[in-house]
């Protein structure tokens, strides 16, 4: 791309009408219709070319571009699981619907159905719920909205927040070419892996509370069909916790099915270390190839240039496998011991922090480096107000 080429002007909402909902209607009137394998092919075709077309839209921020250009690899991603991996209309059944699956329902109530299903990704409520989403919230409505609303309030502060500190920052703001966080001592590079990730962390809790909060106002879904994004930052003592229990798991689900086929067609038997191995390496590079595609949008070096951020995690995942099988329980005089619970996760906490700090930078230097510490995520700035009024 032609780095002097001057961004589209393009609007969030008709951006999402055309690249994300239409596509998904489509998807779900060829999933209600059993189409042949033929057609479903054809017509993945032509929703790459116009997921693709969509994806070169620029919105002249480097952090928009880059959620945006992951957003369409993840319906890009998820649309190829739903064609050519499950079987929704005769498999997939809703809670609130008993165990009638969608094939039994009229036309139109098999489009909603796939429809709404394709856009619960981590199954809530339906018959493939992914394990370790967190229980949903046993509140009445009322305390349901006031919670909903008092974690959009804190997500927006704690976003606003961490855009004004990275707005001080030089790394940030003004990076040197190849400037890296590994050149910092080792607590500035906790701080900078921290402020950075809460970026992505405020920004997805507030969209999705805002949801939740709106959806359930106004009754078109139930307080138990929104339980916690995140998981509990207590169980983050593993990286493997960290990413299948705390991060969201968004990409859990379509990730962990395109991994075990991996690991079924190279011969892996079910259950065995290899076949484990495959399944992780396979759901991360899955994951690595959507978020490269924001690499694209966002114009970073090149596509993938964070791929390497992603596929380290599996590596690190089956290293701490083996050093707790093999270095945690101590054998002596035949018999086996086992450190106590609270030394292991000590343990476990200083590695995950350790590993997740040097791993990061795999990712955030080259986003840096495309500029994204100077955009604007917000269109207002509380803290910002506030400091020019009471100064």
């Amino acid at each position: 791309m032609d780095e002097n080429t001057p961004p589209a002007t393009a609007h969030p909402l008709p951006f999402s009408i055309v690249y994300i909902l239409i596509p998904a209607l489509m998807v779900a009137g060829v999933l209600a219709f059993k189409t042949p394998t033929w057609m479903r092919l054809l017509f993945f075709a032509w929703y790459t070319k116009h997921l693709l077309q969509g994806m070169s839209i620029k919105f002249g921020n480097s952090f928009t571009d880059n959620s945006n250009g992951s957003t369409l690899g993840g319906e890009l991603t998820k649309t190829f699981y739903l064609l050519f991996f499950v079987d929704p209309v005769h498999d997939w059944y809703h809670r609130t619907e008993g165990k009638k699956r969608i094939a039994s329902r009229p036309w139109w109530q098999r489009i909603y159905w796939c429809f709404c299903a394709s856009f619960s990704v981590r199954g809530v409520g339906w018959n493939y719920q992914i394990a370790g989403v967190p229980p949903p919230v046993r509140m009445n409505r009322y305390m349901f909205l006031g919670r909903a609303a008092v974690q959009v309030l804190a997500s927006f502060l704690l976003l606003d927040a961490s855009q004004c500190i990275i707005k001080t920052i030089p790394f940030f703001t003004d990076p040197q070419p190849d400037a890296s966080m590994w050149s910092y001592s080792y607590h500035i590079q906790v701080f900078y892996g921290l402020l950075f990730l809460s970026v992505p962390y405020a920004s997805l809790k507030l969209y999705y509370y805002l949801g939740a909060f709106l959806a359930v106002l106004t009754g078109y879904s139930s307080q138990e069909d929104w339980p916690d994004f995140f998981g509990n930052w207590i169980e983050a003592y593993s990286v493997r916790n960290f990413w299948g229990r705390v991060w969201h798991q968004m990409l859990r689900g379509r990730c962990t099915a395109i991994g075990r086929t991996a690991a079924k067609y190279l011969g892996a038997p079910p259950g065995s270390a290899s076949s484990y191995s495959i399944q992780l390496l396979a759901a991360f590079l899955v994951s690595g190839i959507m978020h490269s595609f924001g690499d694209y949008s966002a114009r970073l070096k090149y596509p993938g240039i964070t791929l390497p951020f992603y596929m380290l995690q599996p590596f690190a995942i089956m290293l701490e496998e083996l050093f707790f099988l093999g270095l945690v329980y101590i054998k002596v005089d035949k018999k086996i011991y086992s450190l106590p619970t609270p030394v292991k996760r000590c343990f476990g906490y200083l590695w995950t922090l350790m590993w997740l700090t040097y791993s990061s930078s795999w990712y955030i230097d080259p986003v840096v480096q495309a500029g994204s510490g100077r955009d604007e995520i917000l269109p207002i700035s509380v803290i910002r107000y506030v400091q020019a009024h009471f100064q």
